[in-house]
């Protein structure tokens, strides 16, 4: 495992040689196959990521599933991922999921404390619905910049959920935040369900796109052609 790390273009911890992913995949997994779940944790982070290899969910998850609450926090999230999502292959099984998040967010893990707001939301994994705790976690997750919690707790400003009053302008900020940071099920919604979005939020961001000098139309709280491409350009740029 240590050896490993040495050649983790993710953490870069060597002066002595150079990133080589393969070397470390490889090292890892020799580890790996003798139960080190910290070796079984960081290669499901780089299936899962997919930055230095091609994204594959199927190794992702075969490894996240053998690791326990010791691994990783990462490691953890992406365990979660794949019981909630049911990637790669993986048996849907929402109690898995809650399971590996609850020991991924104990250990400091922001997107997974993100992901249980949805579990307490919508009642899921065995989780009471509860939206005053799902509240809690998003807001928790968007303080700290993460882009599942800015999107949920913008998403529920736009809507009114949560007890929230609606709030086009708070939504529309958060969404944004979404957006600079690339989050694509942000970019998904805004431009293949805009009617899901109030004509107040699209009012607002409208204004925020013109303020970053993205958008020159009207101000007219309408997702107009011209107002999606400045969508599209935030998200990419």
């Amino acid at each position: 495992f240590f050896y490993a790390t040495l050649f983790d273009a993710d953490l870069k911890l060597s002066t002595l040689v150079q990133p080589d992913t393969g070397k470390a995949v490889d090292w890892y997994g020799r580890a790996g196959a003798q139960g080190d779940e910290w070796s079984l944790s960081n290669l499901a982070i780089i299936y899962f990521n997919g930055t230095h290899v091609r994204q594959d969910y199927t190794r992702a998850c075969f490894y996240s599933r053998k690791i326990a609450a010791n691994a990783f926090p990462a490691g953890l999230r992406v365990k979660g991922d794949c019981y909630a999502r049911g990637l790669g292959g993986t048996p849907v099984d929402m109690a898995q999921a809650v399971s590996a998040y609850e020991a991924a967010y104990n250990k400091g893990n922001i997107r997974a404390g993100a992901a249980l707001g949805y579990f307490y939301e919508n009642g899921l994994g065995g989780k009471a619905r509860n939206a005053e705790t799902a509240l809690k976690f998003y807001r928790a997750a968007a303080d700290k910049g993460d882009a599942l919690g800015l999107h949920n707790l913008g998403a529920a400003y736009n809507s009114g959920m949560l007890g929230l009053q609606r709030d086009g302008s708070e939504a529309a900020r958060l969404i944004v935040r979404a957006l600079e940071v690339k989050y694509d099920v942000t970019l998904q919604s805004l431009t293949n369900h805009p009617e899901v979005w109030t004509s107040d939020f699209w009012q607002n961001l409208q204004r925020r796109l013109a303020e970053k000098g993205l958008y020159s139309g009207s101000i007219d709280g309408r997702a107009n052609p011209a107002t999606l491409d400045a969508v599209k350009r935030l998200a990419s740029g």
